[in-house]
């Protein structure tokens, strides 16, 4: 927590795609996991009553929301790539400035190359681990939730294997 301080003002800049992401992940997954409902329909509606029309229908409607959920998957991807680059932009200007005011001690005591591997790798992999955290630390608990909710639509009875199997996940 006393290190993720630290990293705040420089996420200050990034706030649109601080929620744009997110936001994206959770229109993703909500889209995303009503198509296997859709699926259940076509064989309990569309198959059970020989109703080819309804079959086409709803066959065409998750492709169309396929499509819309890889649409926001792609922009939670954009969006936290974007939020990525900006929070290690400012990051790296502010090693820089820190290190521009070290005394010539301070900079014989670290050597160039040790400098330019904290300005690049360092970064680099906090760079990746905010884009990463943008997306995976919103779709797991949004997956588990909306999944759980849809099993329980399908089959409440089935809904106790879920809660026994989530402290494990």
């Amino acid at each position: 927590p006393q290190l993720i301080k630290k990293f705040v003002p420089y996420m200050k800049n990034q706030w649109f795609f601080i929620i744009a992401a997110p936001l994206s992940v959770v229109l993703e997954v909500l889209i995303e996991t009503r198509i296997p409902l859709l699926m259940a329909n076509i064989i309990d509606i569309g198959i059970n009553q020989q109703d080819m029309a309804y079959v086409v229908r709803t066959g065409l409607l998750m492709i169309v929301m396929a499509l819309i959920s890889l649409l926001f998957g792609a922009l939670a991807a954009r969006f936290a790539a974007k939020g990525g680059i900006g929070f290690s932009r400012d990051l790296r200007q502010a090693i820089f400035n820190k290190v521009q005011d070290f005394s010539f001690a301070n900079i014989d005591k670290f050597s160039t190359a040790s400098l330019v591997t904290r300005l690049t790798t360092d970064i680099s992999r906090l760079q990746m681990a905010f884009m990463m955290s943008l997306r995976m630390l919103v779709r797991a608990p949004v997956m588990l939730v909306t999944a759980t909710l849809m099993a329980h639509s399908i089959n409440s009875s089935m809904v106790s294997i879920f809660l026994v199997a989530i402290p494990f996940l």
